[in-house]
């Protein structure tokens, strides 16, 4: 039997759940950040398929960059002797018992087991020991940074341990506040569950997280849960549906309808246009069937890329959703490769309808896009590059007397969002979000001379505006840069503040805002000015990013 394996993608949209959590007053909750997109997806969902909050990626389909390998735990007895030296050594720290202390003990022996100087059987005592501290606090942030690091690191089962450490923490009598931030890393780690077709494991881990919710008296959390689990279950149901087809199609592998079951499914649900299209050309839906028999033919020439994307679109307009979204980027696909060859209105159809194209993979409901919490990612130790950085809880903070600038070591896919929430603390100089395009890399800017926000390339202004408020302090900034094919795009607090239409290719970031990596993301500061970042996250537009190695 073929078995299909899933890629779960959370959503993050966040100013629609602004104005759903503004009702309810939860506007400027950053726990909630994540799921923003998925809050808005299922709420304005008009058919359980937009509620969809997953895509699929096939055991053949997936990435075929080697896996790292990962250190063996430490048997029983040999935790239990390094134990006690780390008990030792951490006594004060380990004796901690307000939540407050135990938070700052649990940040402290994590920076420790960060060490280049730490074998990694002492590494591993010293995170399960902050892990037990962050549980003991009631702090699922801090038990999630610890069990990240355990899970990068070693051969562990990773969600099993932060499914315990959910219920071990609902269990300790935890407050309010503790069940709210809780929640959501539940729901979370439900989708974990639901990419490994999980899905019993994921029914608990939605109870946990409705216990969570109600334990937290959140009105928002409980909403937000219940329609989570119906589009869990929504998606479960597409999975077995694509499955029972794959069996049919092992006894007649003609029949027609079981074909388009999957084509659909791997074309319109889950993107895998290679793996779907020869389903679809044998199913049966005849229009369908027409336009994956002309795809796979992939046409080299301009005039037969624009003649297949034209198809791909008039035949969209027609559709309900989700297919309708799914064939429309599918004919922005052909446009993006037939623009280069065309000239006159037929270029200027292209642009235009790759800007629409782009336009609604940004803000569709129908489309799940992988949000990747990039705040959570970072260690000050070998990212901070310039600069002070400390940490404020979830947050990070930049100081000093020089600029500040940290590397972010993930490479995003081609086309993205690039989220930062700040909120300027002292001095009216500049903040920069630093990104990667194609083979350059570019730097945003928002506050030079005070006012000014440029985005720029190495001796080329490519955009320009100016605010005179952009450098208030005590104000929260969320600044994305939205990174496509054919340009770039970035708001401010919700407003376009700047656009570039043109070639990504053969341009460099300015001088002082470079990274070690050319395909890392990073974030300067200026000149001692002290800025706290509450957020920053990449949304994956399309096609999948990967962490990227420290460079050593």
């Amino acid at each position: 039997m073929a078995m299909i394996h899933g890629r779960c993608y959370v959503f993050d949209m966040r100013e629609r759940m602004l104005t759903i959590g503004r009702a309810v007053g939860y506007e400027r909750r950053p726990e909630w950040h994540r799921l923003g997109r998925l809050w808005r997806a299922i709420a304005y969902a008009v058919i359980p398929t937009l509620a969809a909050s997953a895509v699929f990626a096939a055991d053949d389909a997936d990435s075929t960059r080697p896996a790292p390998t990962k250190a063996t735990p430490p048997s029983e007895l040999e935790q239990k002797r390094i134990g006690v030296q780390v008990h030792e050594l951490f006594a004060v720290e380990l004796a901690a018992t307000s939540p407050q202390a135990r938070h700052s003990a649990a940040q402290k022996l994590v920076d420790e087991a960060d060490g280049d100087r730490i074998d990694d059987q002492t590494r591993f005592v010293l995170l399960s020991d902050a892990l037990n501290l962050s549980v003991a606090a009631g702090d699922a942030t801090g038990a999630w940074r610890a069990l990240d690091d355990l899970e990068a690191r070693f051969a562990i089962d990773g969600p099993a341990m932060k499914l315990d450490a959910l219920q071990r923490i609902r269990k300790s009598g935890a407050s309010l506040e503790s069940c709210r931030i809780a929640c959501p890393l539940a729901l979370e780690l439900a989708d974990q569950f639901v990419t490994v077709d999980k899905y019993p494991d994921a029914e608990r881990t939605l109870t946990l997280a409705d216990a969570l919710a109600v334990q937290s008296r959140d009105a928002y959390a409980m909403e937000l849960t219940r329609k989570h689990t119906a589009s869990v279950r929504s998606l479960e149901s597409r999975y077995k549906s694509a499955t029972t087809a794959l069996k049919t199609l092992e006894r007649n592998p003609k029949d027609p309808d079981a074909n388009l079951t999957v084509g659909q499914y791997f074309c319109f649900v889950k993107r895998d246009w290679p793996r779907g299209l020869p389903y679809l050309a044998k199913g049966a839906d005849g229009v369908l069937a027409q336009l994956a028999i002309s795809d796979l033919a992939a046409p080299q020439d301009g005039k037969g890329q624009l003649a297949l994307a034209n198809q791909w679109w008039s035949s969209a307009e027609r559709r309900a959703e989700p297919l309708r979204t799914s064939m429309l980027l599918r004919a922005a696909n052909w446009y993006g490769q037939a623009k280069g060859q065309l000239t006159g209105l037929d270029q200027e159809l292209a642009a235009k309808r790759l800007r629409a194209a782009s336009d609604l993979a940004s803000s569709s409901n129908a489309i799940p896009h992988r949000t990747v919490d990039l705040l959570r990612m970072i260690n000050l130790k070998t990212d901070a590059l310039e600069g002070d950085w400390v940490r404020e809880g979830v947050a990070i903070k930049s100081g000093g007397r020089t600029n500040a600038r940290i590397i972010l070591r993930y490479e995003p896919p081609e086309e993205y969002d690039y989220t930062i929430v700040y909120t300027r603390l002292s001095g009216r100089d500049q903040v920069a979000q630093i990104f990667p395009v194609s083979d350059s890399q570019l730097a945003w800017s928002v506050g030079s001379w005070g006012k000014e926000m440029k985005l720029g390339a190495r001796g080329r202004e490519l955009a320009a505006s100016e605010d005179s408020h952009c450098t208030d302090s005590g104000k929260e900034f969320t600044s994305i840069v939205k990174v496509r094919r054919g340009g770039i795009e970035v708001t401010l607090n919700g407003k376009k503040v700047a656009e570039y239409n043109g070639a990504l290719t053969g341009l460099s970031s300015p001088s002082d805002s470079q990274l070690p990596s050319n395909k890392a993301l990073g974030i300067l500061t200026w000149y001692g000015d002290s800025q706290k970042f509450s957020r920053i996250e990449l949304t994956e537009i399309s096609g999948t990013g990967h962490p990227l190695a420290e460079s050593r």
